[in-house]
């Protein structure tokens, strides 16, 4: 791959200088050199083996290339795909012809003899979609491997089938489509439409219609930011211990423990273990128990004692799985009801004169510094209720998109209650329940956007909010069935038409 010597020498050294120990016992032996290969859990790990696992890569591109092998085209532009690679596991794909077959058998049996690794192919599966059975059983005869059924399993997403749950889970991957050059993003867009940003607003291409309903609704669960307010709202609720890592994922707390226990975290004998796997069940009750590479001593059993006095409150529950629970609601259940009452809570408190800004926090003798009393958004007055929603440039900004969105004009008013009873009564009457939405949805948005600015240093961004504002009423018009004329979500990102 046209490594220099100089490059080469120094992974030969990686590959000669490492050592390690194991437990005889359960008790560390003396440290030995490694012959060959690197230590469970080095670093340099992944990227050696991403280099060895490009070679597969290029031998299926060549394949492709040379037209020993035939992939899938897909979509409008007719991508062509012939592999999925993620880690260690990837997906072939071509048409039903034999000769595809063989052409994959040659290409795993190359790789095998440039990277002295193997394939299991008692372990790989062959799937057929929309072709005869017996031509699944002819290529598996083949590779040498199994027949599989639909719905199978890649990467936790059913392919085959494609349920509520699965839209979900495929939402939280929608941020990475602004990386175009990606491949599974290439097919996406070449299948579902071109879905931009431009500064106003959301912007599809209108040369191909989108054919799936629900790609809408999982780009407006998912864009990037706006996501970012349900993140904050939601917590482990920890079961058995089954599905969170102990040192990886954040479980406890607002950090991963492997932040704030490093030294622990490296020496620790199971890195990668889950909650479960830190402890055992004595007599019915739960203790936890480590196991480290060598015995703690000095501040590393400080911190140890800092961790146990972490996590002492913590308690497992036999026979019930982990989950996640919605702070808002009371029964920790999610739902778009719990979420628009949170946006209610936060209207009334602003017409009641009772959110906590930078004059009222002086008001209640709460010490704050000179800086921390200007408006976050332009930095040139108090923050006062009046100004933080309604008479800042930025804000009025964000209202005045917001009226040319709904397609009405109102006169500025600088008084919380004046402003809601202007915008409630700018159209009809079955137009004021949307309108008051609006003007809750809006006044939420800007306070949440205060406070990422003012305690998380975010960027402030008027398209960005005035995106948020339409998203979340979209969610809200959804999940209550409001009657208005039928839009999909590209329209109502554009305009609002109350009078239509």
């Amino acid at each position: 791959m046209n490594f220099s010597h100089k490059w080469r020498k120094w992974i030969a050294g990686c590959l000669g200088s490492a050592s390690t120990n194991v437990l005889v016992n359960g008790s560390p032996s003396g440290e030995f050199q490694l012959e060959r290969e690197l230590r469970q859990g080095d670093p340099l790990s992944p990227f050696l083996f991403l280099v060895v696992a490009e070679w597969l890569n290029v031998l299926a591109e060549r394949a492709v290339h040379k037209g020993l092998l035939e992939p899938v085209k897909v979509g409008r532009d007719e991508i062509g795909i012939s592999h999925l690679q993620y880690a260690d596991d990837t997906m072939f794909v071509a048409t039903e012809k034999m000769e595809n077959a063989w052409a994959f058998k040659c290409i795993l049996k190359l790789f095998e003899m440039l990277s002295g690794m193997s394939v299991n192919f008692d372990k790989s599966s062959i799937l057929g979609v929309g072709i005869d059975g017996s031509k699944c059983a002819e290529a598996a005869d083949i590779l040498e491997c199994n027949v599989g059924e639909l719905p199978t399993k890649y990467l936790g997403i059913k392919i085959g089938f494609f349920g509520k749950g699965e839209r979900m889970r495929l939402g939280k991957y929608i941020g990475y489509l602004s990386e175009r050059n990606l491949l599974w993003a290439r097919v996406i867009r070449a299948s579902q439409g071109e879905v931009c940003w431009d500064g106003e607003g959301f912007r599809t291409e209108e040369t191909r219609e989108m054919r799936a309903g629900w790609w809408k609704n999982v780009l407006s669960m998912s864009w990037g930011e706006y996501g970012k307010w349900f993140r904050e709202n939601i917590e482990p609720k920890i079961g058995e211990g089954d599905s969170f890592l102990f040192w990886q994922q954040r479980w406890i707390g607002e950090k991963r423990l492997m932040e704030d226990y490093q030294r622990l975290n490296r020496l620790s004998n199971n890195q990668r273990g889950l909650v479960k796997e830190m402890g055992e069940w004595i007599e019915g009750e739960w203790k936890w128990k480590f196991l480290w590479t060598h015995e703690l001593m000095g501040r590393e059993l400080d911190q140890l004692e800092d961790l146990l006095s972490k996590i002492q409150n913590c308690r497992l529950v036999a026979g019930v799985k982990d989950g996640w629970r919605w702070k808002v609601s009371p029964n920790g259940l999610y739902s778009v009801n719990s979420a628009y009452k949170m946006a209610i809570t936060t209207a009334w408190k602003v017409l009641k004169g009772r959110v906590p800004t930078s004059e009222n926090l002086r008001k209640r003798q709460v010490i704050i510094q000179d800086s921390e009393e200007l408006c976050v958004f332009c930095k040139g007055a108090v923050e006062t209720i009046d100004h933080l929603f309604f008479e800042c440039h930025e804000t009025e900004e964000i209202w005045s998109h917001i009226l040319r969105w709904v397609g009405k004009q109102s006169a500025r008013h600088h008084k919380a209650k004046d402003h809601l009873l202007a915008f409630v009564n700018l159209g009809n009457k079955k137009d004021a329940s949307f309108l008051l939405g609006v003007w809750i949805c809006t006044i939420w948005c800007l306070w949440k956007g205060r406070n990422e600015c003012k305690f998380n240093q975010g960027m402030w961004s008027k398209e960005r909010m005035t995106a948020e504002i339409k998203i979340r009423l979209w969610g809200w018009r959804t999940a209550f069935k409001v009657s208005s004329s039928p839009l999909d979500f590209r329209r109502w990102i554009v305009a609002v038409n109350l009078d239509g």
